[in-house]
C-alpha cells in the first residue's frame, strides 16, 4: 500500500510541476505525455521479458535518484532540473502501470479487486498530497517537492524489493488458503 500512495504522490506530483518547470509550459506538457507514452509501451516489453519486480524496483531508484539530482542541480541549469523531472516521469509511469499487475497477481481470485480497492484508496491519498508538497516548492525552496518525492521513490523501492516476491509465471492463488501457504 505504500507503493501506491508513493507511486501516485510522486506520479501527480510530477504531472502537476511540468507548468513550473525551465522552458515553455505546453512544450514541457507535450514532452510529459511523450515521455509517458514511451514508458507505457516499454512497460509491456519489458514486463514480458524480465518480470515484474526488478524492472520495478530499477523504475522506482530511478525515480528517486532523477528526483534527488535536482537538489545538485545550479538555479542557472534550468534545463537539467526539467530532464531530470522527465526521466522521473518516465519511471514513475512505468512503475504506476507495474504496481497494478503485481497487486492483481499477488492477491487471491476471491479478494482481487477488493485488494485492488483498498491499494486504490492509498494511491488517491498520494494523489491529495500532491499539490500541498507541490506548494512546499513555491514557498520555501524550489527542489523541496523533488527531494520528498525522490525520497519517497528511494524508500519504497527498498521496502519492495524486501518485501514483494515476484509474480511472473507463478501460479496465481485462487483462494486466501493458496495465499497464505505461498
Amino acid at each position: 500500500m505504500i507503493n501506491w500512495l508513493t507511486n501516485s504522490l510522486v506520479y501527480y506530483g510530477i504531472s502537476f510541476n511540468t507548468s513550473d518547470l525551465v522552458g515553455d509550459p505546453y512544450v514541457n506538457f507535450g514532452l510529459s505525455i511523450i515521455v509517458e507514452l514511451i514508458a507505457i509501451i516499454v512497460t509491456h516489453f519489458t514486463l514480458e521479458r524480465f518480470g515484474r519486480k526488478i524492472p520495478y524496483s530499477i523504475n522506482m531508484i530511478m525515480t528517486g535518484a532523477s528526483l534527488l539530482c535536482v537538489f545538485f542541480v545550479p538555479p542557472d541549469m534550468g534545463f537539467l532540473v526539467t530532464t531530470c523531472a522527465l526521466v522521473g516521469k518516465f519511471s514513475i509511469s512505468f512503475t504506476y502501470n507495474t504496481i497494478y499487475i503485481i497487486t492483481g497477481e499477488s492477491h487471491p481470485t476471491v479478494i482481487r479487486t477488493s485488494a485492488i480497492s483498498v491499494c486504490q484508496t492509498f494511491a488517491r491519498m498520494g494523489a491529495i498530497i500532491a499539490p500541498n508538497v507541490q506548494l512546499l516548492g513555491e514557498l520555501y525552496w524550489y527542489p523541496m517537492p523533488f527531494v520528498i518525492f525522490g525520497a519517497c521513490s528511494s524508500i519504497s523501492a527498498v521496502l519492495f524489493i524486501f518485501f514483494v516476491s515476484e509474480t511472473k509465471n507463478k501460479k496465481l492463488p485462487d483462494t486466501i488458503d493458496d495465499f497464505i501457504n505461498n
